[in-house]
C-alpha cells in the first residue's frame, strides 16, 4: 500500500495521470514562447522595426533570466509552498507572455522575455516536485520521461502553430494563445496535490544574489563579444570605457563574482550555515563529469535551436511556415528521443545512452557545419 493524495493506493494499482497533464502543459507554456519567437523572427524584425540581433537577445535574456534564478527557484518553492509558488509563477508568466503579444518596441519585449525566464526559474522545479509527490516507481519513470519529451513537443506545435500565424494572421496570436494556457493551467493547478512549505527553510539570498548576477554578467559578455568587440569598443556597443568594449569587462565581473560565490559557498559551510548550492554534489569526478556533459548538451541544444531558424529565414530568406516545416525534423526527433529513453533504461547503462548520444551529436553538428553555406544551402540542413 502507498500513500496518494491522502488516500491509501493498493500496489500495483496506478496513480491519476492528472497531475501529469498538468505537468505537461505547464512545460509546454513555458518552451512555448523561444520557440515561438525564433520562428517569428521575420514578422517581428518587420514589425517592430529592428534587427534579428535585437530578437536575438530577447531570446538569450529569458534563457539568461532562467539560469540567473534557478539556484533560487527550488529554494523559494520549499520556503513558501510549492503549489502557491508554481500557481504565482504560472500567472505572472501569462502576464509576460501578453507583454510579448502587445510589444511595440524591443525594450518592452526583452523586458517581457526577460520576465518569462525568471519565472520559469520557480515553474521548473515545482514540476519534478509534483511527479516526485504523486508518482512512484515505473510511473515516476515514465512522467519524467514525458516531462522531458514536453519540451521537444512544445516546440512542434510552436513552430506549427507560430510558423501559421506569423504568415497569417499575425505572430502576436501566438502569444495571446499563451496567455491562454497560461489561464487554463492556473484553474486545473488546484488539482494539485499540495506540498507542505517549509517555513524554517532559510534561504541564503547573498549567495543567490551573487549567483544570479555573475551569471548575467557572464551570459551578456560572452553574448556581446561578436557584436560589442572583443577588446575595442564598436558602434554596436552599448557603452564603453576609455574606447574598451564592455563585453569583456562584464566577463571579467562575472568571473570575479563567481569566484567570490564559491567563496562565500565555503565559508557557509564551515559556519553549518545554509547555502544556496551545496558543493557536495560535485564532489566525485563523475558528479563532475556528470555536470559538464549536462552544461555541453544544453549549450549545443540552445544553440542550434535558435542559429538554425536564424539561418533559414535571414539566410535563405524563408518565411516563417517554411522555417516550421524545416525545423520539424530536428525538434520531432528529441521528442522520440525524450519519450523513448525510458524504456532503453534496462538494456543499456545510462554511460552507454549518454555516449551513444554525444556521437550522434557529434556527427550531426559535423554534417551541418558543411552543409550551411552563405546561400541556396538546403536538403541536409533539414534532416539534421
Amino acid at each position: 500500500m502507498t500513500e496518494k493524495h491522502g488516500t491509501k493506493v493498493p500496489a500495483g494499482v496506478n496513480a491519476s495521470w492528472v497531475p501529469l497533464i498538468v505537468v505537461v502543459l505547464t512545460q509546454i507554456q513555458a518552451s512555448f514562447a523561444v520557440n515561438a519567437l525564433t520562428v517569428s523572427m521575420a514578422g517581428i524584425t518587420e514589425d517592430l522595426n529592428t534587427a534579428a540581433t535585437s530578437v536575438g537577445t530577447a531570446i538569450t535574456a529569458g534563457t539568461f533570466a532562467m539560469a540567473a534564478f534557478i539556484l533560487l527557484g527550488a529554494k523559494v518553492g520549499a520556503r513558501f509552498g510549492t503549489r502557491r509558488v508554481f500557481q504565482i509563477a504560472v500567472v505572472i508568466h501569462g502576464l509576460a507572455m501578453l507583454g510579448v503579444a502587445v510589444s511595440q518596441s524591443p525594450a518592452v519585449l526583452f523586458i517581457a522575455q526577460a520576465s518569462s525566464g525568471a519565472v520559469i526559474a520557480l515553474i521548473a522545479p515545482a514540476l519534478t516536485v509534483f511527479i516526485a509527490t504523486n508518482y512512484e516507481d515505473d510511473q515516476q519513470a515514465k512522467s519524467v520521461g514525458l516531462l522531458a519529451a514536453a519540451i521537444p513537443a512544445a516546440g512542434v506545435l510552436a513552430l506549427l502553430i507560430a510558423g501559421t500565424f506569423a504568415t497569417t494572421i499575425g505572430w502576436r496570436w501566438s502569444f495571446i494563445l499563451m496567455v491562454g494556457l497560461a489561464a487554463v493551467n492556473f484553474a486545473l493547478s488546484f488539482t494539485l496535490k499540495k506540498v507542505p512549505p517549509q517555513p524554517g527553510l532559510t534561504i541564503d539570498w547573498v549567495g543567490a544574489g551573487v549567483a544570479a548576477g555573475s551569471i548575467i554578467l557572464l551570459s551578456f559578455g560572452f553574448s556581446g563579444l561578436a557584436a560589442w568587440g572583443v577588446w575595442v569598443a564598436t558602434p554596436q556597443a552599448p557603452f564603453s570605457i576609455a574606447g574598451v568594449s564592455p563585453a569583456p569587462l562584464l566577463i571579467i565581473l562575472g568571473l570575479m563574482g563567481g569566484q567570490f560565490f564559491f567563496i562565500w559557498l565555503r565559508k557557509r559551510a564551515r559556519l553549518g550555515k545554509t547555502r544556496i548550492f551545496d558543493m557536495r554534489v560535485l564532489l566525485t569526478s563523475s558528479e563532475r563529469a556528470v555536470t559538464a556533459c549536462m552544461a555541453t548538451m544544453l549549450f549545443v541544444g540552445t544553440a542550434a535551436n535558435f542559429l538554425i531558424p536564424l539561418y533559414i529565414q535571414v539566410v535563405q530568406g524563408r518565411s516563417s511556415i517554411e522555417t516550421s516545416f524545416s525545423i520539424i525534423p530536428y525538434t520531432l526527433s528529441i521528442f522520440l528521443a525524450s519519450t523513448f529513453i525510458a524504456y532503453l533504461y534496462g538494456k543499456f547503462s545510462p554511460s552507454v545512452l549518454a555516449t551513444a548520444g554525444f556521437i550522434v551529436v557529434a556527427g550531426a553538428l559535423t554534417l551541418l557545419a558543411f552543409t550551411v553555406r552563405g546561400s541556396g544551402a538546403r536538403g541536409l540542413l533539414l534532416q539534421v
